[in-house]
């Protein structure tokens, strides 16, 4: 007689388990399909989410620079900087969202003077997919600064005198219909430059952009955009209608042409009244892997210089980015502004009219990064900036060569 062989019953777990998939999937088949299709979404950003990281880094930097408002006279600063430039922040890298956001503040000591200044900077960008048809992108950086060269704008580079200087930009793409999109969006500036005569001065820039897809390559749009200016006690306000044509040029490139015209009213002064052309093309490029380039041109009216309540300014720029191996990268700009008082002061010809207050300079520059690692870089780079004339008459013409050397460290 042989050995009793005992086939088990099923247990009573996977029974139960089978029946609660069941039920799950009976109850699931019930839910509309577009909330199962954000419940699919939600459940693959999980998945690919990544933590919350650390910033903690620290830069330390050595320049020259022979600014003559540095060099130019007795008591002058001095050409050498030294600037250590520790930086906290928090960032998140997910696939549909991106977010960084820092604070740091500045230390700069002029050996030749012996002098030392604090300066802070802050920043914050997000940039996150809602849904398929909906995405949200928004910068803001404010920096509190004695050191001109550390601002985006040229046109604020023409003093030593300590500035404010906070930029914002928050733009929120919806795809509504086949075909059919808007763009609602909103830009912020604010200068106030710390001398005599000079309040702060405030640019609020509401827009919006309906586009209509008219081949697989080419968008056509309208937009609308309100400016408002403040300078001290002076107001004025910009109604700026205009058009949009976007146009792939091939997969890796892209050209993006808008223009139309800035109704300018001032409160304080109606002499300064008038109408303001504006147009932009912007041409950006990704030829490889590793190397990409953006190009811009355009005329409008802008603001928040902390000089005035508004100019008008020609401008254009280049910028080039080239990983020419996977631990060095290159890198260079070309810059060009031009600008004057309204209404279209020394618009044309196209030249420096100082009498008239029109300003005009140009930036140029280049430089190299080596990454040893994930957390160690240097980089060294030139830069070339000259300004000649100003809004303000009593200005004195810029040329500046600047030569540094910067160490980044990351902790993480």
């Amino acid at each position: 007689m042989g050995l009793v062989t005992r086939r088990p019953c099923p247990p009573w777990r996977a029974a139960r388990q089978a029946a609660l998939r069941t039920l799950v999937a009976a109850v699931v088949t019930l839910v509309p399909a577009e909330v199962r299709a954000q419940m699919q979404q939600a459940q693959r950003t999980a998945e690919h989410a990544g933590p919350v990281e650390p910033i903690l880094r620290l830069a330390l930097e050595e320049r020259y620079d022979d600014d003559v408002l540095l060099t130019g006279s007795q008591n002058g600063p001095g050409a050498f900087l030294t600037k250590i430039m520790p930086q906290v922040g928090l960032r998140l890298d997910q696939r549909l969202t991106k977010l960084e956001t820092f604070f740091g503040p500045d230390i700069l000591y002029r050996s030749s003077s012996g002098k030392v200044d604090l300066d802070y900077r802050a920043g914050f960008e997000l940039q996150t997919q809602v849904s398929r048809t909906a995405r949200i992108d928004t910068v803001a950086r404010f920096w509190d600064t004695s050191d001109p060269l550390s601002l985006p704008r040229q046109g604020l580079a023409r003093t030593l005198a300590r500035t404010y200087y906070g930029l914002a930009t928050f733009g929120w793409r919806q795809e509504f219909a086949p075909r059919w999109s808007f763009l609602v969006g909103y830009r912020f500036e604010g200068a106030k430059v710390e001398e005599t005569d000079h309040p702060a001065g405030f640019l609020n820039a509401p827009s919006l952009e309906v586009d209509y897809r008219l081949t697989r390559r080419a968008d056509l749009g309208v937009e609308y955009r309100l400016q408002l200016f403040k300078f001290g006690d002076n107001n004025a306000v910009a109604h700026s209608p205009g058009l949009v044509w976007k146009y792939r040029l091939s997969r890796s490139a892209n050209i993006k042409i808008s223009g139309g015209a800035a109704f300018y009213r001032e409160h304080v002064d109606p002499s300064k009244n008038g109408v303001v052309p504006r147009f932009q093309i912007d041409v950006a490029q990704k030829i490889t892997k590793r190397l990409d380039w953006v190009f811009a041109v355009g005329h409008d009216l802008v603001g928040a210089s902390g000089f005035s309540t508004a100019v008008w300014a020609d401008y254009s720029s280049l910028t080039l980015s080239w990983q020419l191996i996977e631990k060095l990268r290159l890198f260079g700009y070309g810059s060009f502004f031009r600008n004057g008082p309204m209404p279209n002061i020394g618009v044309f010809p196209l030249k420096v009219d100082q009498e008239k207050g029109v300003a005009a300079g140009y930036g140029l520059g280049a430089g190299a990064e080596w990454r040893f690692n994930r957390y160690v870089a240097i980089q060294a780079s030139y830069d070339r900036l000259d300004q000649v004339g100003s809004v303000d008459l009593a200005q004195t013409s810029l040329t500046r060569n600047i030569v540094a050397a910067r160490l980044t460290v990351d902790a993480f």
